[in-house]
């Protein structure tokens, strides 16, 4: 059972690791990919911008998808010890 005292120190101590994420949290390389694609003002139709974030996005999912896997196999590396 949870007491009331136990649940409020859970409850800051959320708060404070969320805060201290705001706070390191660096934009992601795909957040600067869009951001440097905008800022290069390459006057592309919408369909070409469409096309182009379709890219991005398989990319990032790629990307996730290798991560993923390298974090599985760390995982389980150490879980098994």
């Amino acid at each position: 059972m949870v007491t009331k005292k136990g649940f409020i120190f859970e409850v800051l101590l959320i708060i404070k690791t969320l805060n201290m994420s705001a706070e390191t949290t660096e934009k992601s390389n795909l957040t600067l990919a869009f951001e440097q694609v905008k800022n290069l003002n390459l006057g592309i139709t919408l369909e070409q911008y469409i096309d182009l974030n379709e890219v991005l996005y398989t990319l990032s999912i790629n990307q996730f998808s290798k991560g993923m896997k390298e974090a599985n196999e760390i995982h389980n590396k150490y879980n098994n010890l």
